[in-house]
C-alpha cells in the first residue's frame, strides 16, 4: 500500500485511475475554480461601488 500512495504522489499511478475520472476530476476543479471567482469578482464590485448618499433630516419650524 505504501508503494501505491508513493507511486500515486510521484505521478506514476495514473494507470490506476481510468481517464473519465480524471478528466471528470479536471473538471470538478475547474468548476470550483470558477466558483471561487466569481465570488472574488462581486467582492471586487460592491468595494468599487459609489457610496450611497446620506440623506439629511431638516427640521421645518
Amino acid at each position: 500500500m505504501r508503494a501505491f500512495k508513493a507511486g500515486l504522489r510521484k505521478g506514476t499511478g495514473r494507470e490506476f485511475l481510468p481517464a473519465e475520472f480524471r478528466t471528470h476530476l479536471r473538471t470538478a476543479r475547474k468548476e470550483m475554480l470558477l466558483a471561487v471567482r466569481s465570488l472574488i469578482d462581486a467582492a471586487i464590485e460592491r468595494t468599487e461601488e459609489k457610496p450611497k448618499k446620506k440623506t439629511t433630516k431638516i427640521k421645518v419650524e
